[in-house]
């Protein structure tokens, strides 16, 4: 549940962020679900606790481990990623239009 800890929202905006990547014409909205959930990621060290279940129990958060930190920091890398390819995009000098597609050497 939501539970007014609006760091759980970034993982939902993360989705069409990354299948909108693939599409040319959808990537500043990718950026832009990108930048979103960064923004409600970065919100996660303000809490004291969590909904730990169903019924509406709480539970204390003790301390943020390495995989907070690993998962804010892959949300800032599709931040940046996706700022790098808007901006290389708007100064017309993009590449191919698949980021992941390989070009082949003649043979």
């Amino acid at each position: 549940m939501f539970d007014g800890i609006f760091a759980s929202l970034a993982d939902p905006l993360l989705l069409p962020a990354w299948a909108d990547t693939w599409f040319p014409s959808l990537r500043f909205a990718a950026f832009a679900c990108a930048l979103r959930a960064l923004l409600f990621a970065l919100s996660f060290p303000l809490h004291d606790d969590i909904m730990a279940d169903d019924g509406g129990g709480h539970a204390a958060i003790t301390e943020h481990r390495w995989g907070d930190w690993i998962w804010l920091g892959s949300i800032a890398t599709m931040v940046i990623g996706g700022a790098a390819v808007e901006l290389k995009t708007r100064r017309g000098t993009s590449g191919s239009e698949n980021p992941m597609q390989t070009s082949s050497s003649p043979s």
